[in-house]
């Protein structure tokens, strides 16, 4: 059940002050468009988290830099260029209301229908 251990770093205490979360629209054309974008994406240490979407967008983003003239060179000069991405939707975060990595885990813990009628005979 559990994934990994790893601490966790306060971004800005490290010098990355903007958060932005970032939809991305993947060219059709290719029918390995996706396989081509998450190879790419899996290499920018910038992008914390990644994943593909059902909806308007393909993919959405989590991404961090020091500040809005190194993320605008991180949009222009490697996002961009990667070839299958057509149209991206950026929106950079003010402050943070709540970020946690404890999942809720109330439906693990309650007995469900099936496990509340097994009656034990002594």
């Amino acid at each position: 059940m559990i994934d990994h251990y790893a601490a966790i770093l306060d971004p800005a205490a490290v010098g990355l002050h903007v958060v932005a979360f970032t939809q991305v629209t993947l060219d059709r054309q290719g029918s390995n468009s996706g396989e081509k974008f998450e190879r790419e994406v899996a290499q920018l240490p910038q992008v914390l988290e990644c994943f593909s979407l059902a909806g308007e967008a393909d993919y959405i983003l989590r991404i961090v830099t020091p500040d809005l003239a190194s993320f605008s060179e991180f949009m222009n000069k490697r996002l961009l260029r990667i070839p299958v991405v057509t149209n991206v939707r950026s929106n950079i975060t003010l402050h943070k209301v709540k970020q946690t990595h404890i999942l809720p885990l109330d439906h693990v813990m309650q007995p469900t229908e099936s496990t509340q009628r097994i009656q034990y005979a002594p």
